[in-house]
């Protein structure tokens, strides 16, 4: 037991200072800047800052809501794309974004916050590359909010 949590400990000091995000306020920065910077020339920047969000995440957030189910049922309405893990990674983001600025958080809505991010992030990718098009999100992004509320409402 002792060796768990000493291996634990290491791990998210180790991570820590690993991480350039310090604050709640930088990783929300970080996600919004790559929803609005796709990354097409490298990947590079996208999986460094991920990266530091992620280790940023793991010291900082106690029980992460994953949402793992809808994540892949939407990563597979997407098919093959060159941006399939952006789009996974991004789907998270959308969502953590609002639980931290918006003070009507519901829970109920967590599918829309996550789609809205992804459509934000493939609206900026498209301007730069129209190759990336991809049916699924193209009938998504033309719907208005009110409509993709609707859609993506969890019923409980």
């Amino acid at each position: 037991m002792k060796k768990t949590i000493i291996t634990i400990s290491f791990v998210f000091c180790t991570l820590s200072l690993i991480a350039q995000i310090n604050s709640e306020k930088e990783a929300v920065n970080a996600m919004k800047w790559l929803l609005e910077n796709p990354q097409i020339e490298s990947k590079k920047i996208f999986n460094t800052k991920t990266s530091e969000i992620t280790a940023w995440r793991l010291s900082n957030v106690l029980n992460p809501e994953l949402h793992l189910k809808e994540k892949v049922d939407f990563i597979m309405e997407l098919g093959d794309s060159d941006y399939s893990n952006e789009f996974s990674v991004i789907y998270d983001f959308g969502n953590f974004i609002q639980k931290i600025e918006n003070s009507n958080y519901n829970k109920k809505l967590f599918k829309y916050y996550s789609i809205n991010g992804v459509l934000k992030y493939y609206s900026n990718l498209i301007k730069i590359d129209e190759s990336c098009k991809i049916d699924y999100l193209d009938k998504l992004i033309v719907l208005s909010d009110e409509e993709l509320n609707e859609k993506f409402t969890i019923e409980n």
